[in-house]
């Protein structure tokens, strides 16, 4: 196995500058400061909780241990993907269960909790996944009704034809019984990791009136805080992640599971009268949907990949706005599954897997003359930046179009390096589609249940993932 030796922090989480330190002794100490109020908290909905027969043992005893107050809740989540979803599920749920085994060492019982986003109708996102054929080459899998407006949890499940190449371990995962979508994203993962507890929206949906009425009487607190976020984002260069579409980021989702915002149902104020009297069950919006967690979980930290670390920042003087506790954010650990085959195939050809992966390049001797001209071309750029103070964006985007096209050319050239080597293209397109740099696209788009062999080789994985206070890169078998 690889050793990770690269530090990875996304750009978002330092450029940030969060106040939290991922130091042990200083996390240790919020938590520890911070439990005994998210214990004391009433949870009326999560008592209300029952776990299926089909979940395994440990996960139902994790349930209990929620419900009788006697551990927190550490949160990740992601929308119900087919074949169980890109690798970055995986990595997900597996930093859940790192921060639990780190805070059960130090006497802080943890349950790993995963929020399966089933009210989610993006299903371009959802129905599409990349797969690891047998030959090693990417294959692009959809499912034909990503055309439809409704939500996950309406679409009933397909199972795998075996045409996938999957192993038989992760066949047996997905040949699972289900009713829905929904269901059968569930019923995998709480079988891929035992202890896991699993819930999604819909469990909730009939019983959390008291959740809506709080949002419908403080929506005007409630805004103003996106808006103060909101400002103080723009105000340190940083995009919005999660623009809204109504200054109330929430959505009615009727019977059929057709899911709208509250802009496209009314103008008006949010008013549950309002949506009841339109059919609508209210829905929350990615920036509503961690005070909804929070208001049905003691939850204590919640692992988000860079994008939702960013928009995170959007909601947390929401969180006030509706006395809840803000929960530690951790950005999820990241890595790339290196297939045994590939690195015998790389070596074979004097190249480093592990260098290609952690740096992006391929160390290869530089091409003089033509490493002259880029130097010459970025020297040039550098002075006509200084001699024009106000540049403008014409010059900007004339100096992103050249370096890009510089990136191109010594692409290419490091392409025809490798062909005159004895690499064919299609192998040189293989590992540029499984192995970007740094897990692009593989933690993004290949689909977890294409990576894994069998429960060895999972836990394999998970000991890669041991240390959740390690943000380096990960190269696992």
């Amino acid at each position: 196995m690889f050793h990770p030796n690269e530090t990875w922090l996304p750009a978002t989480h330092r450029e940030l500058k969060t106040t939290e330190s991922f130091d042990p002794a200083q996390v240790l100490h919020r938590l520890r400061s911070e439990i005994p109020a998210l214990k004391n908290k009433c949870y009326p909905l999560l008592q209300g909780l029952e776990a299926p027969d089909h979940w395994p043992e440990q996960s139902h005893r994790n349930l209990e241990r929620l419900k009788s107050g006697e551990a927190v809740a550490i949160v990740t989540g992601q929308q119900p993907c087919l074949h169980g979803g890109p690798a970055l599920v995986l990595h997900k749920a597996l930093t859940t269960f790192s921060i639990c085994q780190w805070m059960e060492s130090e006497g802080l019982p943890a349950v790993p909790l995963f929020w399966s986003a089933s009210e989610d109708h993006d299903l371009h996102e959802i129905l599409d996944a990349h797969l690891l054929h047998r030959d090693l080459n990417l294959k692009r899998v959809r499912d034909d009704r990503r055309h439809l407006g409704l939500s996950a949890e309406t679409l009933d499940p397909r199972q795998p034809t075996g045409e996938e190449g999957f192993s038989s371990f992760v066949q047996d995962l997905l040949q699972v019984s289900a009713a829905d979508h929904g269901e059968h994203f569930m019923k995998a993962m709480v079988q891929l990791l035992p202890g896991l507890v699993i819930v999604e929206p819909r469990q909730f949906r009939s019983n959390s009136g008291a959740f809506w009425q709080l949002v419908e009487d403080r929506q005007q607190e409630l805004i103003s805080a996106y808006d103060q976020a909101e400002l103080d984002l723009r105000k340190r260069g940083l995009p919005l992640q999660a623009p809204r579409r109504h200054p109330l980021p929430l959505f009615g989702i009727s019977k059929e599971g057709e899911r709208k915002s509250w802009a496209h149902l009314s103008s008006e104020p949010f008013s549950r009268e309002t949506m009841e009297k339109l059919g609508q069950e209210p829905s929350p919006g990615a920036l509503l949907r961690p005070l909804f967690t929070q208001s049905l979980f003691p939850i204590a930290v919640s692992v988000l990949g860079p994008s939702e670390y960013l928009y995170h920042q959007q909601t947390l003087k929401a969180f006030d706005a509706l006395d809840l506790p803000c929960p530690l954010l951790w950005p999820r650990l990241g890595g790339t599954c290196l297939n045994s085959h590939w690195s015998q195939e790389m070596e074979s050809h004097g190249l480093d897997p592990k260098d290609l992966i952690e740096k992006g390049n391929l160390h290869l001797p530089p091409n003089r003359e033509i490493d002259e001209v880029m130097q010459g071309l970025s020297l040039h750029l550098r002075i006509l930046h200084g001699e024009i103070p106000q540049r403008g964006p014409a010059l900007d985007r004339f100096q992103r179009d050249i370096f890009r096209s510089l990136g191109r050319l010594e692409q290419d050239l490091l392409d025809q390096d490798l062909v005159q080597r004895g690499l064919s293209k299609r192998i040189l397109s293989r590992w540029r589609d499984a192995l970007r740099p740094k897990g692009q696209p593989q933690e993004r788009v290949i689909a977890w249940a294409s990576l894994l062999r069998d429960r060895a080789h999972l836990n394999e994985i998970a000991q890669a993932f041991e240390n959740p206070f390690d943000f380096r890169h990960r190269i696992y078998p």
